[in-house]
Order: structure tokens, then C-alpha cells, then sequence
């Protein structure tokens, strides 16, 4: 029951600076009903907008591009929903998340289905179609890193069981839904009867999976990269000593002391190389030797931005901080204004 309440405080606290972060008045000030640049909040469809704003970052993203928007002194209008189906020429602002009016069993296809038709009708998209084609999508993401040489595990795409036969790689391996994100539709295999009931189970739902060389790391980074540049970095460890997912819920520890600075360059080559104007990369050095040349493990438009936590939560796993809900240090509190900066960045 704790719990519960915990998370709802949180969440009460992320609307609160959600909102907190516009300025209203200038906002209604340059609110337009002809302008050609467009602010589209399109919910959660076919969802409820109470669960948007029950479940969802979303309202934290849309409030960023609104901010942006006004604080550039853009003149702009308003969107909601469906409504966008008559637009027309004009540039749209939007969230990478979910939205999936077609009620495609894969969310986020029915997000670039309903992005596909938007464009279609003479709108320039910001982010652009292409970039949110990577969003949860992991065989588009590993063909264009390929085509790209942005470095990766060793991956093999396996669309048939039978292709497993010809594998050119050992376990232990992972194997991943071309949907996972988190730690949903990741696993980690140590023989071929696992991999093959990994794929299998895979391949009952999709049309493919995705298998990959295991690297046996206890830390990764995540560097975001907006407009040209690295505007947020982080390296995620893991304290035991077993492999582990490094997720904020296992007890990872973040830091932010800028031992990756040295690769910003090579992020930011990377998105180029991608035609990404913003994305987040999840990427690990072997052995943990950040001497060596990153791996990227994976590329996203969309991505959580997680804030430096105060001196009191430095040392402590970052789930502790993640929790917090009351003051101008909480968690949601420095999310908002972190977004709201990078966002910015973008729309610069």
C-alpha cells in the first residue's frame, strides 16, 4: 500500500512541474489558430487520455516542446488527438510514444502508421518519420547501424528456426524481441536448447529476433545527443558481482563525472551518420575499458532522461532517488527542466 502511494506522490509531483514548466501567459499569447507550426498532443489513443496522464511520460515531453516552443517566441497552435488528420503543410511538433489509432499489436508501428499518414498530407514532422522508425524497432535500428558502421555487438537477425543451424555465434548469446525495450523481450541464453526455445517463443508473436554475442560488462552509458552535440551523459554500474540488466530497479548505481567526455565526438559523428537530430545511445566498453571503442547496444528518438541526482543521493543507487517526490531536487523536478533543456536544444 506504501508502495502505491509512493508512486502516486511521484506522479502527482511529475504533472505538477509538468505544468509548472510552461509560461502560460506567453503561451496564450502566441497561440495561433492559422500558424504553420503545430503542437501535437496525441494522447494514447486508442487508450484513454486519464491513462496518458496516469501512465505516461508523455505529458512531460509535450510540455517540453511547448516550453521550447514559447520560449523561442514561435507562433504556434494546438493539436489534440486525431484532430491532426486536417492539417495540412504545416511542421508538427510532437512526442515519440505511443500512439496506435490503427490498434496494431506493435504500438509503436501503429505510431509510425499514423506518422506516415501525417506526412503524407505535406507536414514536415519534428522528429522526422525516419528517426522514430527506430523507436522499438530493432531490426530497422541494427540494418541502419550496420549500414551506417556504428559499432554493435556481433547480430544476427533470424527470421526461421531453422536459420539457427548456420548461427556463426557461441553462447552464451542474447537473445531480443525486436519490440523489447527495458527489460521486456531481452534474455540471456547459455546453451543451444535455450536459444532455441528463446527464438521460438520470440518468433511466435514476430516476425523475427534477434540474437547477439553476450558481453559481460557491470557498466553501460547512456548519451543523448541533441543538436549537434552530447547534452546529457550517464554511466550506469552495476554493483554485484553478477551480470545483470542495469536498470534503475536492480540497484544500479549512476554517476555523472564525466569519465565518457572523451567520446562525445564519436556520439555525436554517430547521430549524424544515422540522420538522428536527437537520440539516445545505450552503449558498453569491453571489459569496462573506456579506453576502448564503445558498443552501441542500442539507439532510440525516444528515451527517459534521468536528472543528477543532489549531493545526498550521489552514493546511493539511483531507484532510491528515482522515488523522490517533494521539493525543487525530487526527481520529477529536475526531469522537467532537463527535458524541457534538451528539448530546446532540438528546436534551436
Amino acid at each position: 500500500a506504501m508502495t502505491k502511494v509512493r508512486r502516486l506522490l511521484r506522479r502527482l509531483s511529475l504533472l505538477f512541474w509538468s505544468v509548472r514548466l510552461v509560461p502560460w501567459c506567453s503561451a496564450y499569447r502566441l497561440h495561433d489558430r492559422s500558424a504553420t507550426v503545430v503542437l501535437w498532443v496525441h494522447g494514447r489513443k486508442p487508450d484513454s487520455w486519464l491513462r496518458s496522464l496516469a501512465h505516461e511520460d508523455t505529458v512531460l515531453m509535450d510540455a517540453g516542446w511547448l516550453r521550447a516552443l514559447v520560449r523561442r517566441g514561435v507562433p504556434f497552435r494546438l493539436v489534440l488527438g486525431d484532430s491532426i488528420d486536417r492539417v495540412r503543410d504545416s511542421t508538427v511538433v510532437y512526442t515519440v510514444h505511443p500512439y496506435n489509432p490503427s490498434g496494431s499489436p506493435i504500438p509503436s508501428d501503429g505510431l509510425r502508421q499514423a506518422l506516415a499518414t501525417v506526412a503524407g498530407r505535406g507536414n514536415r514532422l519534428v522528429p522526422t518519420l525516419e528517426a522514430a522508425r527506430f523507436w522499438e524497432n530493432k531490426v530497422y535500428m541494427h540494418e541502419r547501424c550496420d549500414a551506417a558502421d556504428v559499432p554493435t555487438p556481433p547480430t544476427r537477425i533470424v527470421r526461421e528456426i531453422a536459420e539457427l543451424h548456420y548461427l556463426d555465434l557461441q553462447p552464451p548469446l542474447m537473445v531480443k524481441d525486436p519490440w523489447s525495450y527495458g527489460s521486456f523481450g531481452i534474455v540471456r541464453v547459455e546453451d543451444r536448447p535455450a536459444l532455441e526455445a528463446a527464438v521460438a517463443a520470440v518468433l511466435s508473436t514476430r516476425t523475427a529476433a534477434i540474437v547477439q554475442e553476450f558481453i559481460d560488462i557491470r557498466a553501460d552509458a547512456r548519451i543523448t545527443v541533441a543538436a549537434g552535440r552530447v547534452s546529457h551523459s550517464l554511466l550506469r554500474r552495476n554493483l554485484a558481482d553478477d551480470w545483470s540488466l542495469t536498470l534503475a530497479r536492480y540497484g544500479t548505481v549512476y554517476e555523472f563525472d564525466g569519465v565518457l567526455q572523451r567520446w562525445n565526438d564519436a556520439f555525436v559523428e554517430m547521430a549524424d551518420r544515422l540522420g538522428l537530430a536527437t537520440a539516445a545511445f545505450d552503449a558498453c566498453w569491453k571489459g569496462d575499458d573506456f579506453t576502448t571503442e564503445p558498443i552501441v547496444l542500442e539507439v532510440s528518438p525516444a528515451y527517459q532522461l534521468n536528472p543528477e541526482p543532489p549531493e545526498a543521493f550521489r552514493d546511493r543507487p539511483y531507484r532510491d532517488y528515482a522515488a523522490t517526490w517533494w521539493g525543487r531536487d525530487a526527481h520529477p523536478a529536475r526531469q522537467t527542466a532537463l527535458v524541457a533543456r534538451i528539448e530546446g536544444l532540438v528546436l534551436d
